[in-house]
């Protein structure tokens, strides 16, 4: 399954004596799985603002993902290309060792992950290799 977080992407902040304030995603920074760089989350109090007090403080942040993408085959985003009509596809490779292009409809984004279905049913499935690059 792929989740994300979208500007507009509902909180809650909650502190150690049991304060809470609503929030919301205001701008995000993707991570990256290659490399290990992490990601960012800005959140914005839907109403008001974070107590003061707060500073310095640690808080638990409890956020309600989307989920972009679910019962549906992971590649790396770097192996999904799009052809000049639009059409998403990957390369998978035959037993020849040769690839071939198998057209898939691309569900969601994250991490240097893609969530992809192939549009004709089989013609992906979990195990096949596929080109990166």
């Amino acid at each position: 399954m792929i989740a994300r977080l979208t500007d507009a992407t509902g909180g809650t902040l909650t502190d150690d004596t049991g304060g809470a304030v609503d929030v919301r995603v205001s701008a995000t920074t993707a991570g990256d799985a290659t490399t290990g760089a992490s990601g960012s989350v800005e959140l914005t109090p839907v109403s008001g603002e974070i107590p003061p007090e707060w500073a310095g403080r640690q808080v638990l942040a409890t956020l309600r993902l989307e989920v972009a993408a679910s019962g549906s085959l992971i590649v790396p985003t770097r192996a999904v290309g799009v052809d000049a009509t639009g059409t998403a596809h990957v390369l998978r490779r035959s037993e020849d060792g040769s690839f071939g292009a198998v057209p898939v409809t691309l569900l969601g984004r994250l991490a240097g992950q893609s969530a992809v279905m192939p549009l004709v049913e089989g013609a992906l499935a979990e195990g096949d290799q596929v080109q990166v690059g």
